[in-house]
């Protein structure tokens, strides 16, 4: 059984790897070094030297490998490892949905709930046929008409009642990618 390190066990020890950047070797100063990982504070800590190092993600395309180079942040305006997962790994979460649905809030001065929803709906890029969830809040007072409203009450609010695919927090996250953007 391997015997678990700082270096490679340990978030901690991912996010600070500094000891494997390259040095100079004998005459040559401009060394290469690969790492293949599903770290995501390895890439995050990465991401975070984009002057020295390179992240490509290599995506499986029916059999052709097509590399994608990731720069950071991408969307929001500090790195999160909800948005590291979702870009390096196609990973889903509410996290990611909850960071965008802020930021967009935030970077367009929505200052309630149905504003954003309002904003949402205005939008070029609302679709009413994949972009549509109409809900009603608790108080019985106020109807939101979007997924991505929709689904930020759900986890903000939670309600047995209250559900979502994963299709659906796809769908909305794309939107509020473009949102965002």
């Amino acid at each position: 059984m391997k015997k678990p390190t700082i270096e490679s066990d340990c978030p901690i020890g991912q996010e600070h790897w500094e000891y494997l950047k390259p040095t100079k070797v004998g005459r040559y100063s401009n060394t290469q070094m690969i790492f293949a990982t599903h770290s995501e504070y390895v890439i995050k800590s990465a991401l975070q030297d984009q002057d020295n190092v390179l992240v490509i993600v290599l995506n499986n395309d029916n059999g052709t490998i097509v590399p994608t180079k990731i720069t950071a942040p991408t969307v929001l305006p500090t790195i999160s490892n909800a948005e590291v997962n979702y870009n390096a790994f196609g990973i889903l979460s509410t996290d990611y949905h909850i960071q965008l649905y802020g930021y967009m809030q935030t970077k367009f001065s929505l200052n309630t709930i149905k504003d954003s929803d309002n904003y949402i709906v205005n939008s070029p890029l609302y679709n009413v046929v994949i972009h549509s969830k109409p809900s009603l809040h608790p108080n019985g007072n106020t109807t939101y008409q979007t997924l991505p409203t929709y689904i930020r009450n759900a986890i903000d609010h939670p309600n047995p009642s209250a559900v979502f695919s994963e299709e659906e927090l796809k769908t909305s996250i794309e939107l509020l990618i473009q949102l965002c953007r």
